[in-house]
């Protein structure tokens, strides 16, 4: 229930005075089926909006209070004004009554009409009292009546318009960083990845060869020989202790490479370690494979037999990469069961030659090389004037040239040893063209190996810097 409240304001003789409205407001309440719609749609939002109902109507009490201390004030000042008017009105006819005993009385006409014009404006209005007037004692005040019941609640009115969006706030500031969190458990192990493209070691290539540890031979005793593509490689098995390591006698089965015990597995403290020397001969071996059982694997590097060594690879996929150059020995150790199923090497094609020749004449006794004092090579190391060696190991196609004129018979030896299909016996100028296979430490030379020593003079005109002889060799293969 509202009330509207107005004040008006009348005085007796200027015409106001002060009454008190009360007129109450009511809205009309909807239909019963509307009202039950209603009742529905504000269950629902209840929840949510009985904060802003609950500060709407803290606000309108606070409203309400606020006009009912206005009404009683003014109500005050009402009061306080009726007893000024009287206090006026009982002056002003004190006065009238002290001038009128002086002056001669007015006519009754005057006084009548007068009377009647104050009788009249005494019906409009109530009496105002008068201390020195002759008045009974103001009554007093009626106490409030009752407050009547509340009215039906009136229908819900249009919502209205969805204000704009206010303006974004000013980013707060940054935390401070918590506290790491718990590890969590480790996941299932993933499925094996399919087989990645094979590494290459260098620019030509090759086609590999490989070792294979599936000859299923046994105990092989403390070490053992295996020989990949003619170079050997030399196997020893030991027991990884505190103060030295202890040997023990390797086993192959048509599975791989292990150790005698541990169900002839390589396990934690065991290791197999692998003389690769021979390799480091070969310039053309750029890399080593080792290929195992499983994952978990470790290799290492060393140049001492019996010292496991360096840890240098292990633990990313079964096959590895190793270069070669720094380590005569590669070890191969586990932290679970795994065997070496194979080792391979590929080669990068190197190429190499030799190319000497002499224009000086010499006397070569039987049995002796030439010597050549003009010497070009790229693969091979010049020991001395009569000696190259081989640096590359390969097929190379050779060809020599000497200029004398006596029954000779020279050829190229390797390692001391003539070449068979490269020894051809002259009355004069002696040509050869052959094939030889070397090895990386190979020597070679041209050696005269007639019966007879042997002059290199010119035949032909005496021309400066003139070759009499010449040994030329050239990598193919």
């Amino acid at each position: 229930m509202l009330y509207l409240c107005s004040i008006v304001l009348k005085n007796h003789k200027n015409n106001f005075m002060i009454q008190s409205l009360n007129m109450p407001s009511v809205r009309d309440s909807s239909s019963n089926s509307k009202r039950h719609q209603l009742e529905k749609h504000e269950k629902r939002e209840k929840h949510e909006k009985r904060g802003k109902k609950e500060k709407k109507e803290k606000k309108n009490l606070e409203k309400y209070k606020r006009i009912h201390h206005d009404i009683k004030k003014l109500y005050h000042d009402e009061e306080q004004l009726k007893d000024d008017i009287s206090k006026k009105h009982s002056k002003e006819k004190h006065s009238k009554d002290k001038h009128s005993k002086d002056k001669p009385k007015k006519s009754h006409s005057k006084e009548k009409h007068s009377k009647d014009k104050h009788s009249k404006e005494s019906k409009d209005k109530p009496k105002k009292s008068n201390s020195n007037e002759k008045n009974g004692s103001r009554g007093s005040d009626l106490k409030r009546g009752k407050k009547g019941s509340k009215g039906s609640r009136g229908s819900r009115g249009a919502e209205g318009k969805r204000g704009k969006k206010g303006s974004k706030g000013s980013r707060g500031k940054k935390g401070s960083k918590g506290s790491r969190g718990a590890e969590g458990k480790r996941g299932k192990k993933g499925s094996r990845g399919s087989r990645g493209a094979e590494g290459k070691c260098g620019k030509d290539y090759i086609p590999k060869k490989c070792l294979e540890f599936n000859s299923n031979r046994g105990d092989l005793g403390l070490y053992y020989q295996f020989c990949l593509d003619g170079f050997p490689i030399i196997s020893y098995g030991y027991q990884n202790c505190i103060e030295s390591d202890t040997p023990i006698n390797l086993y192959e089965s048509d599975q791989g490479l292990g150790i005698t015990n541990c169900d002839y597995y390589i396990k934690k403290d065991t290791y197999i370690q692998f003389d690769i020397g021979s390799l480091l001969l070969d310039e053309s071996i750029k890399c080593i494979w080792f290929t195992l059982s499983n994952e978990c694997y470790q290799l290492y590097g060393s140049n001492s037999l019996g010292d496991m060594g360096k840890h240098i690879h292990g633990n990313n996929t079964c096959k590895s990469e190793i270069p070669l150059g720094k380590y005569k020995y590669i070890s191969v150790s586990s932290e679970d069961y795994v065997l070496v199923k194979s080792i391979c090497i590929q080669r990068e094609f190197i190429h190499a030659y030799g190319n000497g020749y002499t224009n000086l004449t010499q006397d070569i006794v039987n049995g002796f090389p030439i010597s050549f004092e003009n010497v070009l090579a790229d693969g091979f190391t010049q020991v001395d004037s009569f000696t190259w060696k081989c640096n590359v190991k390969g097929i190379y196609q050779a060809y020599y040239y000497v200029s004398t004129n006596q029954l000779n018979s020279v050829g190229i030896t390797v390692n001391g040893s003539f070449v068979n299909g490269l020894c051809y016996g002259s009355n004069g100028t002696n040509n050869g063209v052959g094939i030889i296979t070397l090895q990386a430490g190979d020597t070679i030379q041209l050696v005269n190996q007639s019966n007879v020593n042997l002059v290199l003079v010119s035949l032909g005109a005496s021309l400066p810097n003139q070759s009499l002889a010449s040994l030329s060799v050239v990598r193919i293969a």
